[in-house]
């Protein structure tokens, strides 16, 4: 009577610890997947970060060049608004490529989920590529 099937009455101790220990299991392996595609959503937010990187250094190297070499404040104030239009586009033209290669992660992710554990909703994946949402 206490086999722990549905209607039999309640389980044993043993039957508990055996569920307990199936769903931990199967909460490790969600977490596993979930793992592995926020590590892929966290390495493309490396590279729009970095290109920010570029604004800095560009515009430092261009005073540089300014202060070094003889051009006219027209011609030094053009060469700064280039760089800085240029440090700029960087980093967005990266972001905006970006997001479409974390949209297709998330999508990946969303059907492998959905065919290894169809009775459990996906764990949440995170990233400013994925426009600051939360997967649900």
């Amino acid at each position: 009577m206490l086999s722990g099937h549905a209607g039999e009455g309640v389980g044993t101790p043993v039957d508990a610890a055996v569920d307990l220990d199936a769903l931990r299991d199967r909460y490790r392996q969600r977490r596993e997947l979930a793992n592995f595609y926020q590590g892929q959503v966290t390495a493309l937010n490396t590279a729009p970060i970095q290109a920010w990187v570029v604004l800095p250094v560009l515009v430092s190297a261009t005073a540089v060049l300014i202060s070094t070499h003889a051009f006219s404040e027209k011609a030094g104030f053009t060469i700064l608004l280039i760089a800085v239009l240029l440090g700029v586009a960087v980093p967005v033209l990266a972001k905006m490529g970006h997001e479409k290669e974390a949209a297709l992660i998330r999508d990946r992710y969303l059907a492998e989920h959905a065919l290894l554990f169809p009775a459990c909703p996906p764990i949440e994946l995170v990233g400013f590529l994925l426009k600051g949402k939360h997967i649900t």
